[in-house]
């Protein structure tokens, strides 16, 4: 156990130290650290299939279960985000006077973060933990997760949908043993609240 939290531990450290002047540099780092590299690590190094940890369709109808139950909640939360705390005050949305590239930026950048962050996460962090901590593999990616976000600096209006989506994320994962539904969660959630922040403020 201890190796694989080193590890986990140095491929965040490396993507804070690396240089990130733009969204593709970023974008660049991410997929190193957080795809290729502990893709790496659980085929040569843990000898497993990345099945094991939710490269799968695992349990649908939980999965969906599970995203549709936590997409109401989150719902909820983002109502509370946008229009009791004013988020459209401390928002940008990209592409807003363009539906195709708003659309495209949705589902192609943020999409590919959030499959990015689901496979490290969800799916490389907790499952491992899964071995040693069990039903609270869940709750323990989700600290792990902000702890991150701190550090990178991350931590402020524009990403606190991430923040939502991690939450939820983890015990979807877990009762699907799938990230596929946590991905598609995520997507479609930050898809919706940004087009209800494009809505109220044009």
């Amino acid at each position: 156990m201890p190796l694989t939290l080193v590890f986990a531990g140095v491929c965040l450290s490396l993507f804070r130290f690396f240089s990130r002047e733009n969204t593709l540099q970023t974008f660049t780092i991410i997929i190193a650290f957080f795809f290729l590299v502990p893709w790496l690590y659980i085929r040569i190094i843990l000898k497993k299939k990345l099945k094991n940890f939710g490269w799968q369709i695992g349990d649908w109808k939980t999965g969906l279960f599970w995203a549709g139950a936590s997409f109401l909640v989150s719902a909820a939360l983002g109502y509370l985000v946008i229009y009791i705390l004013r988020l459209p005050d401390h928002y940008s949305v990209f592409f807003r006077e363009n539906f195709w590239l708003f659309l495209a930026n949705e589902v192609l950048i943020f999409g590919l973060f959030t499959a990015l962050y689901e496979f490290f996460f969800r799916g490389f962090l907790m499952f491992y933990l899964e071995d040693y901590l069990g039903k609270m593999a869940p709750a323990v990616q989700f600290p792990a997760f902000l702890l991150f976000f701190w550090l990178a600096g991350f931590i402020n209006w524009q990403n606190i949908f991430y923040i939502v989506i991690a939450f939820f994320s983890g015990f979807i994962t877990y009762k699907s043993r799938s990230i596929i539904y946590s991905i598609a969660y995520g997507t479609l959630f930050i898809l919706i609240a940004d087009s209800v922040i494009i809505y109220i403020t044009r």
